[in-house]
């Protein structure tokens, strides 16, 4: 009995030993399976990489179609798009709270769109004992405790998945203005540091192909877009179609490695806008074709430019009709120059 017992045990001890021993690695053979993850690893990251960028961008263009539709809920309640900006139009008036004797709010678009947000709470931090709209003057919005706090908030639809959501390092542009200096045409503004702690866009209202520029020359309002001081645009002036005109266009900011900026070269998102702000952008500059270029440091070669970190060198604007329409960096300027204006009548081409 106990014979025929113990050898099927000795038997399944011994089967047991030599599966352990077969269980284990040999260096090489650990050398190789590491390199063959290694392998595999350096093969799907591109894809995985591809896949999260995919994702931001569709991100990216729900914002944008996000912040048309806010603005056509806008349109349908008023019977006009908001206004561009509360504020001045050129450098004398950039630098000055009253313009003809009037306060100025110098807020934009996005403080007049917040109920059709879903940002009822910010907009009521806003507007709680404050006038904004085109036909109210008040004091500028950083000087009453309301506004100031409300653009402290973080709103995602501001915010472009690629760009992520940090703050810039050195500051915020509370207001932007647009202006001829002798024969030279200028975007510039101030900057607020970043202990304010403003939160940020980084799409832009487009004012056209040169903005509103104000006495003197009218003869470049044939090139304005939907957006401008005071203006309130309804939808039957947009006669170069709807669908052929834009309202919103990607602008982060400065971007980069070691831009000159404040005491001494910055890193990464250096300087944005401030969503509350009274700041549209142009076309006249165009796209800069390296918005993460890491080589020019000139900061102002970044903020003063509409375009985006995509990768694909594209950058996503949205339509009058609520549409979201992708454009390369290097497009024509006269096809950019054409989606920008309102009515100037021109055929686009984008062969």
């Amino acid at each position: 009995m106990n014979r025929h017992f113990c050898e099927p045990a000795a038997r399944v001890c011994r089967a047991a030993s030599a599966r352990r021993s077969r269980i284990a690695f040999t260096l090489v053979e650990l050398l190789v399976v590491i390199a063959i993850i290694g392998i595999l690893v350096a093969l799907l990251l591109p894809a995985v990489q591809s896949a999260r960028e995919a994702a931001r961008r569709t991100g990216c263009t729900n914002n944008l179609k996000q912040l048309a539709l806010a603005t056509l809920n806008y349109e349908s309640a008023y019977s006009k798009l908001p206004a561009g900006y509360l504020s001045g139009r050129d450098f004398d008036d950039i630098r000055a709270d009253q313009v003809n004797g009037k306060n100025q709010q110098w807020t934009g678009v996005y403080s007049q769109i917040l109920p059709y947000l879903e940002a009822t709470a910010v907009e009521s931090l806003l507007t709680d004992n404050y006038q904004n709209g085109a036909n109210s003057y008040d004091l500028p919005y950083w000087s009453v405790e309301g506004p100031w706090y409300a653009g402290q908030s973080t709103l995602t639809a501001f915010l472009c998945p690629s760009v992520g959501n940090e703050s810039p390092s050195y500051g915020t542009f509370r207001r932007l203005a647009h202006w001829v200096d002798g024969s030279s045409y200028v975007l510039g503004g101030e900057v607020y540091g970043a202990e304010a702690e403003q939160q940020v866009t980084h799409y832009l209202p487009i004012s056209g192909v040169y903005g509103e520029l104000g006495p003197g020359y009218e003869a470049y309002d044939a090139y304005r877009g939907v957006f401008g001081y005071r203006t309130k645009v309804a939808l039957s002036r947009v006669t170069d179609g709807t669908s052929n005109t834009i309202m919103f266009g990607e602008s982060p900011g400065s971007m980069g490695e070691g831009l000159d900026y404040g005491d001494g070269p910055q890193g990464g998102l250096v300087v944005s806008t401030a969503w509350i702000g009274g700041a549209t952008m142009t076309t006249y500059y165009g796209m800069y074709t390296g918005q993460e270029d890491t080589e020019t440091t000139d900061y102002d070669t970044h903020y003063a430019y509409l375009g985006s970190v995509h990768t694909g060198d594209t950058v996503l604007f949205s339509l009058v009709d609520g549409s979201v329409k992708s454009l390369t960096r290097d497009v024509d300027y006269t096809v950019l120059d054409a989606y920008a204006s309102m009515a100037y009548g021109e055929t686009i081409n984008e062969d």
